[in-house]
């Protein structure tokens, strides 16, 4: 082959691994659906791609250098996989982070940022002193999660913006609430809450526990008062017994499953047919290379498999259609021993149902939902075959030139601070002040708190008011350090906020750009 067929097809090959060339094709393309890191017009791809080569050249190491030249022949010679190519190309960042985290080189941190090393994750968040897990405080705090009578209209619940299948957020730049009225935040995903010290965007929140009373009472969102909300569940007698056993003595519950056992038979479901945290803490099964499913390797079943359950769920798609008969003998036996309650016992269960313990047992499941099989956590407890050596070396660009675990960091990914991005709209038609409604600083305008980038695929649209609606976008105005155009009747206002200083200009180069992507869709 002549020398130029071989820069040709090179250039193709650092085109596939790279993704093509970014240029600027204004806000649409930044933000579109289809937005990728490719030129649209050829020609210029091509121009743009040699023009790579060379700089690749003369930025790379000798050795870099020699691999590219290597891998690229032999694909030309033997049809090799880009697979392979990606593995020599990415081989010295899979062997620089396949060792205990301890052993890693130190991140690119900017002098006087307190930061913590990546971790796995809890299985379970911490709980406090007064409100201890039980395995029966997160049975009923999870149906109260989903219980619409939490509301003032009875049809809408802490799971109508922080669905499980929408990664426990709602998919809408901003939430709609009571009367279809327009929240002014994006819901975020509320996994990590348990470990966060303060909860909201602006911080408002102490506790699991105190940021439940917020949702039920904002006229927005549920628009209930917290009396109204304790008598609706008062008023539900279903609710009795489940209250009795999270929150009754000893001796109330022995009681109780004496005179009403129906109330307490569990259903052998998936979700409770052995005890809870057991669950949590059971240790997965060994994966082994024979395990593979028509030659993937374990990127790739993990991949496969998260599509199948997606598909088919592990719940209602696994059970048979016998079950739905014994679903409602059951649930009719235990509508008739509701109906048996005496009033002594009644009044035991009603006095037991208060604001605090609804608040108790709903935060008691929140503390659950801390994500255990994501690819990155599995990567951290040792399972490196997890990261595919592009998102090894995206996770070596986060940590270095990326500048991310300037603000991301430890095993939440989130530094629990409040940073100023330039999009509160201040002076403006959106405005939004931030922690400073909180604080009263003037330093707090505009300024939110750092979201945890755990399962952070699921999470579009991004930012405090939902305005970035895919991530391929928001990277790329990180990477230009946030231009966000000054408004003209702000410009002589002393409090006007001013961009963090943590956030600077990167000039990523578009390998470097979609080997990041791809780490964070590991997370």
């Amino acid at each position: 082959m002549s020398w130029e067929g071989k820069i040709g097809v090179k250039a193709a090959l650092v085109a596939v691994f790279i993704g093509g060339i970014c240029v600027g094709v204004g806000v649409y393309a930044l933000f579109s659906n289809k937005a990728q890191h490719v030129a649209l017009d050829s020609k210029a791809t091509e121009n743009a791609t040699a023009s790579t080569i060379e700089q690749l050249h003369a930025q790379e190491d000798k050795q870099d250098a020699q691999i590219i030249e290597s891998s690229a022949d032999s694909i030309i010679r033997n049809q090799t996989p880009i697979a392979d190519f990606e593995r020599k190309r990415y081989a010295k960042y899979v062997a620089m982070y396949a060792k205990p985290i301890s052993q890693w080189e130190q991140p690119h941190i900017d002098e006087g940022v307190e930061w913590k090393e990546f971790a796995p994750l809890p299985e379970v968040a911490p709980s406090p002193k007064d409100n201890p897990i039980t395995e029966s405080k997160v049975r009923l705090g999870k149906r109260l999660f989903e219980e619409p009578k939490l509301s003032k209209s009875g049809q809408i619940s802490c799971q109508s913006c922080h669905n499980a299948q929408l990664g426990f957020g709602d998919g809408l730049k901003v939430s709609i609430g009571h009367n279809r009225a327009q929240g002014r935040r994006n819901a975020p995903n509320i996994q990590m809450a348990g470990l966060f010290k303060e909860l909201f965007w602006d911080g408002r929140a102490d506790s699991l526990e105190s940021q439940a009373l917020f949702p039920i009472q904002d006229g927005v969102e549920m628009a209930n008062t917290l009396e109204n909300m304790e008598m609706a569940i008062k008023n539900d007698e279903s609710y009795y017994a489940a209250f009795i056993e999270a929150f009754g003595s000893d001796a109330q519950k022995a009681e109780w499953e004496r005179a009403y056992p129906a109330l307490f038979e569990r259903e052998q479901d998936i979700n409770f047919s052995i005890s809870f945290l057991e669950k949590r803490l059971k240790v997965p099964p060994e994966q082994k290379p024979e395990d593979n499913v028509i030659g993937l390797n374990a990127n790739e079943r993990q991949q496969l498999r998260e599509q199948v359950l997606a598909l088919f769920g592990t719940d209602s798609m696994q059970k048979p259609l016998s079950e739905k008969a014994a679903r409602k003998q059951r649930a009719d036996t235990r509508a008739k021993a509701i109906q048996q309650l005496s009033q002594a016992h009644k009044a035991q269960a009603r006095e037991l149902i208060s604001i605090e313990n609804i608040t108790k047992a709903i935060a008691s499941y929140e503390r659950t939902l801390i994500p255990q099989d994501t690819r990155f956590n599995r990567f951290l407890k040792g399972e490196y075959e997890m990261l595919s050596p592009k998102e090894i070396y995206g996770m070596h660009i986060y940590r270095t030139k990326g500048r991310c675990m300037n603000c991301h960091f430890g095993d939440k990914l989130s530094d629990e601070k409040y940073h100023n991005l330039n999009i509160g709209l201040y002076g403006r038609l959106g405005q939004d002040l931030g922690r400073y409604e909180v604080s009263g600083k003037v330093e707090d305008i505009g300024a939110f708190r750092t979201p945890s980038l755990v399962n952070v695929r699921k999470s579009a649209p991004y930012g405090h008011n939902g305005i970035f609606p895919n991530f391929v976008g928001l990277m790329h105005l990180y990477d230009k350090a946030l231009p966000v155009p000054e408004f003209e009747g702000i410009k002589d206002d002393k409090n006007k906020p001013k961009i963090d200083v943590l956030i600077k200009r990167l000039d990523l180069n578009t390998e470097e750009l979609e080997a990041l992507e791809a780490f964070m869709w590991a997370l």
